[in-house]
């Protein structure tokens, strides 16, 4: 076997590795960003799941306080609630939750100082309520916002910028407390 005959065979080979190399390497990239994404779709589920339990706890709320606060308080709650409900995407989800978190604090502290509820059984239970609940969305919160700043940090490192271009892998949005 002469000289020319063992390169070509020894060239053959490294490029064989190398195009090996580089399919691991897409794909591992592809299964990790597929990974991540899926991580981040579940923790924003269990995000969503509290936000939906606290849109079906408004009315209790509202039926126990009616009495003390205006109509207009009510509206305001009642369409932040409907527009959280309504909403088209995570980002605008978010975004309208923040608002109806803070519309429940606002009712919340006008309703602070208020003697005859603080007597009443039902208020202190659906405020304790409330109060739990709030605690859990914002780890909630926290949590998906770690695990989609893991994703969105990663699609815009190299190599796997590339590979979230050709398979249209989108940056998730965060929860703004």
């Amino acid at each position: 076997m002469d000289i020319g005959a063992i390169v070509g065979i020894v060239l053959g080979i490294i490029i064989v590795v190398l195009i090996i190399i580089g399919i691991a390497l897409f794909v591992t990239t592809y299964n990790i960003l597929l990974r991540l994404r899926n991580n981040a779709e579940e923790a924003f589920s269990q995000l969503d799941a509290l936000f939906k339990k606290r849109c079906e706890l408004l009315p209790n709320l509202i039926n126990v306080v009616k009495s003390c606060v205006k109509e207009d308080d009510f509206e305001e709650i009642l369409s932040t609630r409907n527009l959280a409900l309504a909403s088209k995407n995570v980002q605008e989800q978010l975004e309208n939750e923040v608002v109806l978190s803070d519309a429940i604090k606002a009712l919340f502290a006008k309703l602070q100082n208020n003697e005859s509820l603080e007597a009443l059984s039902e208020y202190k239970s659906i405020k304790k309520d409330f109060d739990q609940l709030e605690k859990q969305i914002n780890i909630s919160g926290s949590f998906y916002n770690d695990v989609a700043n893991v994703y969105n940090n990663r699609l815009e490192l190299f190599p796997s910028n590339w590979v979230a271009k050709w398979f249209k892998f989108t940056p998730k949005s965060l929860y703004k407390f």
